[in-house]
């Protein structure tokens, strides 16, 4: 897709992004991908309406991420996916058996906690169910409050109807296939609420939420090991992550797949984009603002200045 960075450079982006979280290249069963894969990059490289491509996330593994690796450059925002492979479990009593002592405890701990405030409630809802768009809606007030009070920005959160272009994704039961979301409760209360979708039986663990007051007691963590639990029972083969590595995702996965950045540049403004911005300061920046205080950040996202700069060019 075409869109429009810093001092008007006119770039070509993985369609979806930031939403798609992945990279890659559909390609018709019948044809051969490597062959359309050359295609594709020399149609770009020949395309004059665009100063550079940009693609991110991209799994390095893949037929497109070989490719790409021969004829670009790779930028600095090299990045993982981690994922628990749930195929090695016969069952959630399985897998609760296969955690180690330490892991065990902690887990049992924070539902004794939790569970103070109420009796444990677990279910995974989806499109058409009574429930699922009010539930929808309390899990990305979660994130919007988690976003705030951390000092993050997400530019998929910025953009305008995203609530409603999430909520009228498809999901069925049935097939066990598409958009459906799983739902903590605390007795009557939500506390905690994650969004996934399902595509042949790999889950994407997508947007999460928890009740920012009960943090303490960690009813995303709670939430997470339910949800891991119905997807080995019905069946599903991996609970992924996504990309953007961090401690908590370390110590749910058991295996991560690179992902590589790509920039393609097609004109003199394009290159010097590319080595000055996309692989130098951006990253460079990005690095700095995580590693602010959240106080810091937070005044920053308020304000829309550093942080929606980075983000948005």
């Amino acid at each position: 897709m075409f869109t429009r960075g810093a001092l008007g450079v006119q770039t070509l982006e993985t369609l979806g992004d930031p939403h798609s979280q992945y990279a890659n290249m559909l390609c018709d069963p019948t044809e051969d991908p490597q062959a359309l894969g050359a295609t594709l990059i020399d149609g770009l490289q020949q395309n004059g309406n665009v100063d550079i491509a940009l693609i991110r996330a991209l799994p390095a593994s893949s037929g497109l991420g070989g490719l790409l690796s021969q004829r670009s450059a790779i930028d600095a925002e090299a990045n993982e996916a981690a994922i628990l492979d749930l195929s090695q479990y016969v069952s959630s009593e399985a897998y609760t058996a296969s955690l180690g002592k330490t892991q065990k405890r902690n887990r049992n701990r924070r539902r004794n906690h939790l569970a103070r405030h109420g009796e444990l409630l677990f279910e995974v809802l989806w499109p058409g169910d009574v429930d699922y768009r009010s539930y929808l809606s309390v899990c990305l007030e979660m994130k919007r409050r988690w976003l705030s009070e951390t000092g993050r920005y997400s530019a998929g959160f910025a953009l305008e109807g995203y609530e409603d272009f999430l909520a009228r994704l498809e999901g069925n039961a049935e097939d066990l296939a598409g958009a459906c979301l799983s739902v903590l409760k605390c007795g009557d209360r939500v506390v905690a609420l994650e969004l996934g979708f399902i595509r042949n039986r790999h889950y994407y663990a997508y947007i999460g939420g928890f009740d920012w007051d009960l943090g303490s007691h960690s009813p995303g963590k709670v939430q997470m090991d339910m949800t891991v639990c119905w997807l080995i029972d019905n069946g599903i083969v991996a609970y992924d992550l996504l990309g953007n590595a961090a401690d908590y995702k370390q110590s749910w996965t058991n295996r991560t797949v690179p992902l590589v950045a790509h920039t393609i540049p097609f004109s003199l403004r394009g290159r010097i984009y590319a080595a000055l911005w996309v692989r130098g300061l951006r990253p460079l920046a990005k690095r700095f603002y995580n590693r602010l205080p959240e106080a810091w950040r937070r005044l920053m996202v308020a304000g829309q200045t550093f942080g929606g700069l980075l983000i948005y060019v």
